[in-house]
């Protein structure tokens, strides 16, 4: 019993995976790109993608460690409702994003100072990742389980140091204020755990994800 109970944990964790992937890799992709039509420049630079990349990738391993809860039935993989929940959740991250590129270039006015803009996109994207793996993990509400100690502490830590980075700043990334760096935070956090939540849990009630 506990070999089908670990396999089914394992099942989940790699959903998890899955889903975020596919939503990071379209939004980073999307966003970018229509930023860059719409603005004209680009948002962000290369080294930030890098970094981004990099300081997301604790958390991602962590997710092997994560407390998931095992199905009660036998598990398939349904790949078309994968992809179809990946790019719904997409399309709500990438509308987010761009709500708080407007307020980055509307109220803090980084359009008229580059650098900083390359950092605040940065944050867009990190903080956004972070609050995504609450999304993914689990089917209903984000609070219905607990994350494992492992990847909670990965998550805060990565989050920490993404705020220490941005506002001392390092060689290749300017920083910014931690007023806007927080509003960043809230925001991602807000839209995330509340907005995302809850049409992702009502969305995996019509597909076959559901347990």
């Amino acid at each position: 019993v506990n070999l089908v109970k670990t396999g089914r944990v394992i099942y989940e964790r790699i959903t998890a995976w899955i889903l975020s992937k596919i939503i990071r890799t379209l939004q980073i992709a999307i966003f970018v790109v229509l930023s860059f039509l719409i603005t004209g420049n680009y948002v962000v630079s290369a080294f930030a993608i890098i970094l981004y990349f990099f300081m997301t990738d604790f958390v991602k391993i962590s997710l092997a460690t994560d407390n998931l809860r095992w199905s009660g039935k036998p598990n398939t993989w349904n790949i078309a409702s994968l992809v179809k929940v990946s790019v719904i959740l997409s399309v709500l991250v990438i509308a987010e994003s761009f709500g708080l590129l407007y307020i980055g270039l509307s109220y803090f006015h980084l359009n008229a100072d580059v650098l900083s803009l390359y950092t605040f996109t940065f944050e867009i994207l990190f903080f956004s990742a972070m609050f995504l793996i609450f999304n993914v993990r689990e089917r209903v509400h984000f609070w219905n389980s607990m994350p494992s100690k492992t990847l909670l502490t990965a998550i805060v830590l990565s989050i920490i140091a993404a705020t220490v980075v941005v506002t001392v700043g390092i060689p290749g990334l300017t920083p910014i204020p931690l007023n806007q760096t927080l509003i960043a935070l809230s925001y991602s956090a807000a839209f995330s755990l509340i907005v995302n939540d809850l049409i992702k849990s009502t969305l995996l009630k019509k597909t076959e994800l559901r347990w």
